[in-house]
Protein backbone atom coordinates (compact mmCIF):
# COMPACT_ATOMS: atom_id res chain seq x y z
CA UNK A 1 0.00 0.00 0.00
CA UNK A 2 0.94 3.65 0.04
CA UNK A 3 3.91 4.25 2.27
CA UNK A 4 4.77 0.56 2.59
CA UNK A 5 8.06 -0.78 1.31
CA UNK A 6 10.63 0.87 -0.88
CA UNK A 7 12.94 3.73 -0.06
CA UNK A 8 11.89 6.78 1.87
CA UNK A 9 11.56 8.97 -1.22
CA UNK A 10 9.35 6.43 -2.98
CA UNK A 11 7.15 6.06 0.10
CA UNK A 12 6.80 9.83 0.43
CA UNK A 13 5.74 10.32 -3.19
CA UNK A 14 3.20 7.49 -2.88
CA UNK A 15 1.91 8.97 0.38
CA UNK A 16 1.27 12.31 -1.32
CA UNK A 17 -0.96 10.49 -3.79
CA UNK A 18 -2.66 8.40 -1.10
CA UNK A 19 -3.44 11.48 0.99
CA UNK A 20 -4.95 13.19 -2.08
CA UNK A 21 -6.98 10.27 -3.45
CA UNK A 22 -7.47 7.94 -0.49
CA UNK A 23 -8.09 10.58 2.17
CA UNK A 24 -9.28 13.29 -0.24
CA UNK A 25 -6.99 15.74 1.53
CA UNK A 26 -3.95 17.92 0.89
CA UNK A 27 -1.54 18.03 3.83
CA UNK A 28 -0.68 21.71 3.19
CA UNK A 29 2.52 21.55 5.28
CA UNK A 30 4.20 18.45 3.88
CA UNK A 31 7.91 18.59 4.65
CA UNK A 32 10.63 16.57 6.34
CA UNK A 33 9.58 18.19 9.63
CA UNK A 34 6.19 16.46 9.45
CA UNK A 35 7.43 13.02 8.48
CA UNK A 36 8.74 10.33 10.81
CA UNK A 37 10.77 7.25 9.92
CA UNK A 38 9.49 4.35 12.02
CA UNK A 39 10.36 0.67 11.50
CA UNK A 40 11.24 1.24 7.85
CA UNK A 41 8.08 3.21 7.07
CA UNK A 42 7.34 6.89 6.60
CA UNK A 43 4.65 8.18 8.95
CA UNK A 44 2.94 11.53 8.27
CA UNK A 45 2.24 13.74 11.28
CA UNK A 46 0.75 17.17 11.98
CA UNK A 47 -2.27 17.02 9.72
CA UNK A 48 -4.24 19.67 11.61
CA UNK A 49 -3.83 22.18 8.77
CA UNK A 50 -4.80 19.70 6.03
CA UNK A 51 -7.56 20.82 3.67
CA UNK A 52 -10.03 18.80 1.66
CA UNK A 53 -8.88 18.21 -1.91
CA UNK A 54 -11.64 20.47 -3.26
CA UNK A 55 -10.66 23.45 -1.07
CA UNK A 56 -10.15 26.59 -3.23
CA UNK A 57 -6.38 26.59 -2.50
CA UNK A 58 -5.87 22.82 -2.36
CA UNK A 59 -3.91 22.61 -5.63
CA UNK A 60 -1.65 25.50 -4.64
CA UNK A 61 -0.95 23.77 -1.32
CA UNK A 62 -0.42 20.45 -3.10
CA UNK A 63 2.11 22.02 -5.44
CA UNK A 64 4.08 23.28 -2.43
CA UNK A 65 3.84 19.85 -0.75
CA UNK A 66 5.22 18.23 -3.93
CA UNK A 67 7.96 20.85 -4.19
CA UNK A 68 8.97 20.33 -0.55
CA UNK A 69 9.24 16.57 -1.03
CA UNK A 70 11.36 16.85 -4.17
CA UNK A 71 13.67 19.50 -2.72
CA UNK A 72 14.28 17.54 0.47
CA UNK A 73 15.29 14.37 -1.35
CA UNK A 74 17.28 16.31 -3.95
CA UNK A 75 19.31 17.92 -1.15
CA UNK A 76 19.96 14.42 0.22
CA UNK A 77 21.34 13.36 -3.17
CA UNK A 78 18.51 10.92 -3.94
CA UNK A 79 18.17 10.07 -7.64
CA UNK A 80 16.13 9.52 -9.67
CA UNK A 81 13.37 11.94 -8.67
CA UNK A 82 10.41 13.18 -10.68
CA UNK A 83 10.19 16.79 -11.79
CA UNK A 84 7.63 18.95 -10.03
CA UNK A 85 5.28 18.69 -13.01
CA UNK A 86 5.65 14.90 -13.14
CA UNK A 87 5.00 14.48 -9.41
CA UNK A 88 2.02 16.84 -9.41
CA UNK A 89 0.58 14.95 -12.38
CA UNK A 90 1.16 11.59 -10.68
CA UNK A 91 -0.48 12.71 -7.44
CA UNK A 92 -3.56 14.16 -9.15
CA UNK A 93 -3.98 11.62 -11.99
CA UNK A 94 -7.54 10.24 -11.71
CA UNK A 95 -6.83 7.37 -14.13
CA UNK A 96 -4.28 5.45 -12.02
CA UNK A 97 -6.29 2.74 -10.31
CA UNK A 98 -6.09 1.54 -6.74
CA UNK A 99 -3.23 -0.93 -6.49
CA UNK A 100 -1.54 0.50 -9.61
CA UNK A 101 0.15 3.44 -7.88
CA UNK A 102 3.52 1.82 -7.26
CA UNK A 103 3.88 0.55 -10.83
CA UNK A 104 2.81 3.95 -12.17
CA UNK A 105 5.38 5.74 -10.01
CA UNK A 106 8.11 3.31 -11.04
CA UNK A 107 7.21 3.86 -14.71
CA UNK A 108 7.37 7.62 -14.18
CA UNK A 109 10.89 7.37 -12.77
CA UNK A 110 11.97 4.95 -15.49
CA UNK A 111 10.78 7.41 -18.16
CA UNK A 112 12.98 10.15 -16.69
CA UNK A 113 12.47 13.88 -16.97
CA UNK A 114 11.03 15.20 -20.23
CA UNK A 115 13.62 16.53 -22.68
CA UNK A 116 14.89 19.93 -21.57
CA UNK A 117 13.75 19.51 -17.95
CA UNK A 118 16.90 18.01 -16.46
CA UNK A 119 17.76 19.97 -13.32
CA UNK A 120 20.99 21.95 -13.32
CA UNK A 121 21.12 22.31 -9.52
CA UNK A 122 19.20 21.39 -6.39
CA UNK A 123 16.36 23.88 -6.93
CA UNK A 124 16.52 24.39 -10.70
CA UNK A 125 13.15 24.79 -12.34
CA UNK A 126 11.16 25.03 -9.12
CA UNK A 127 11.27 28.73 -8.37
CA UNK A 128 11.16 30.21 -11.87
CA UNK A 129 7.37 30.39 -12.24
CA UNK A 130 5.52 28.73 -9.35
CA UNK A 131 2.18 28.58 -11.11
CA UNK A 132 3.54 26.93 -14.28
CA UNK A 133 3.24 23.37 -13.00
CA UNK A 134 -0.33 23.95 -11.90
CA UNK A 135 -1.87 25.51 -14.97
CA UNK A 136 -3.18 22.28 -16.47
CA UNK A 137 -4.36 20.97 -13.12
CA UNK A 138 -6.06 24.21 -12.17
CA UNK A 139 -7.95 24.33 -15.45
CA UNK A 140 -9.25 20.82 -14.88
CA UNK A 141 -9.85 21.37 -11.15
CA UNK A 142 -9.78 18.68 -8.52
CA UNK A 143 -11.63 15.44 -9.29
CA UNK A 144 -14.83 16.58 -7.56
CA UNK A 145 -14.89 20.18 -8.85
CA UNK A 146 -17.27 19.54 -11.75
CA UNK A 147 -19.89 17.65 -9.71
CA UNK A 148 -19.70 20.28 -6.94
CA UNK A 149 -20.18 23.09 -9.45
CA UNK A 150 -23.08 21.23 -11.06
CA UNK A 151 -24.71 20.69 -7.64
CA UNK A 152 -24.32 24.38 -6.77
CA UNK A 153 -25.88 25.31 -10.12
CA UNK A 154 -28.78 22.91 -9.55
CA UNK A 155 -29.42 24.38 -6.09
CA UNK A 156 -29.31 27.93 -7.44
CA UNK A 157 -31.69 27.16 -10.33
CA UNK A 158 -34.01 24.27 -9.39
CA UNK A 159 -35.92 22.70 -12.27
Amino acid sequence: GAGGGGGGSRQVMLLLRHIFHGCRLVHADFSEYNLLWYNGRVVVIDVSQAVEHDHPNALVFLRKDCENAILFFRRQGVRPLPTLQQLFGFVTDPVIGRGEEEAAYDALLAAGAPHGEQEAGPEAGLEARPEAGLEAGLEAGPPSAAPAARLSEERAHPA
